[in-house]
């Protein structure tokens, strides 16, 4: 029988076929040929079965753009007699870029005129990425700017459409950035490989413990819209608005401690560094350096489908609303499904009042649910109860009678939500007046 093989590590991918013969049951002889393999220097070459070689270009940890080499893989194993051949050839590149954009000439210092070079002599084959913002690389242009490749997928990763241009480039980092592997079809994460037809990992989380309540296979807890999986092991927000609703959230000095990766992670090192204490950065700071994931997002429904409304959408309580919500593990209503804490703001607000709810949900709710993991007095949750006694005139018995007054009990909390919004709202008009 014959049958596929393929060897797939961070540094080599090879294939090859396995070829095995039985009688009655019993294997009797086996071996394996090994095909062409592909190579990974590092992150930033990529070598392919012919020896050729693609350069790839990263902002952070998100690639932006690949380079076909112009050459074979041998180029790396020259030995440079004069180090000014090498300042030559960078020189020559340099050139070459800036007679394609509107500077068109380059001068040097000791360095031959090279104003003569035209752009069109060089045969550069770049290629620029266009993420959406699950960092699927749905749209790729060439180095004139002009449309290569399109891809679409299906929710969960797998290929739906894609069309390219007249060329050699094949672009293998799709969804989530991630490469594909076209012997597999197996997307590559760095902790595991999860196949996008089936919507599911071929190993167990690393960090299943996290999760205890979901299958360690499942991909971003089922809600591949919303969320991503950077590695295969943590599971972050991947949402603009969000980041853009914390940063509301501060005043403008606090701003500048205030910095995310292409990921949504907040950077806690930068954070770590601001000495201010207002209650709003105090809590946010607590957050950023706990062991819980706070997921911050703005949808038209929370992390168990509850739908968010606007009051007075609801004839049957006209007064009643829900501009968002801070899933917690434990809850009594609408848990987090896992050990992370969601924190969802409503999608239809404008961007003041997502600014003071994002406030009320996080540097309240979230907040004390942190604190409460070494106090356990204090009560994330909104509590009611008898706040009081009132009375009113009765014109039978024609005397006032006593009535219970009920309200939210937890003071402290409400104390909390009262001075983190009005702190939200004051940073969010300073910063756009």
């Amino acid at each position: 029988m014959l049958s596929p093989s393929f060897l797939l590590i961070s540094t080599m991918k090879a294939t090859g076929a396995y070829n095995a013969i039985y009688i009655n049951g019993q294997l009797v002889n086996n071996n394996i040929t090994m095909g062409g393999y592909t190579t990974y220097p590092n992150g930033f070459i990529t070598v392919d079965v012919n020896g050729l070689y693609t350069k790839h270009y990263y902002m952070g940890a998100q690639r932006i753009a690949s380079r076909i080499g112009d050459g074979t893989a041998t180029i790396f194993e020259d030995k440079l007699s004069d180090t000014h051949d090498l300042k030559a050839r960078q020189q020559s590149d340099l050139l070459g870029y800036a007679s394609l954009t509107d500077v068109k000439q380059v001068t040097y210092k000791a360095i031959p005129d090279y104003s003569d070079t035209k752009g069109d002599e060089l045969e550069v084959a770049i290629y620029y990425y266009h993420p959406d913002h699950l960092g699927s690389n749905t749209f790729i242009s060439d180095m004139a700017g002009l449309p290569y490749q399109m891809f679409v997928n299906l929710p969960f990763g797998e290929t739906m459409a894609q069309q390219t241009s007249a060329g050699t480039f094949q672009n293998v980092y799709k969804f989530n950035g991630k490469e594909l592997d076209a012997e597999s079809g197996l997307y590559y994460y760095g902790a595991r490989y999860y196949d996008p037809r089936s919507s599911v990992w071929l190993s167990v989380d690393p960090l299943a413990e996290k999760y205890s309540n979901w299958c360690p296979y499942t991909y971003c807890l089922n809600n591949s819209i919303k969320l991503i999986d950077p590695d295969g092991r943590a599971v972050i927000a991947a949402d603009a608005n969000a980041m853009r609703n914390i940063t509301n959230t501060l005043s403008k000095e606090e701003s500048q401690y205030i910095r995310f990766d292409n990921k949504g992670m907040l950077d806690v090192s930068l954070l770590n560094q601001y000495k201010g204490s207002s209650e709003n950065f105090t809590a946010l700071q607590v957050l950023a350096n706990s062991e819980t994931n706070y997921v911050f997002a703005v949808s038209n429904d929370d992390i168990n489908g509850n739908r968010f409304f606007e009051k007075g959408s609801d004839p049957s309580n006209p007064n009643n609303y829900s501009y968002g919500v801070t899933n917690m593990p434990g809850a009594e209503y609408d848990p987090s499904p896992d050990n992370n804490v969601y924190v969802f703001t409503a999608s239809f607000l404008d961007e003041k009042t997502q600014a003071r709810n994002t406030a009320h949900e996080a540097y309240a709710h979230a907040y004390f649910f942190e604190l409460s993991k070494s106090d356990p007095s204090i009560n994330p949750n909104h509590t009611k109860g008898v706040v009081g006694t009132g009375y009113e005139y009765d014109p039978y018995l024609k005397r006032n009678e006593a009535y219970l007054i009920f309200g939210n009990t937890n003071t402290k909390l409400e104390d909390q939500i009262k001075n983190v919004e009005q702190q939200a709202i004051k940073n969010y008009e300073d910063k756009n007046q």
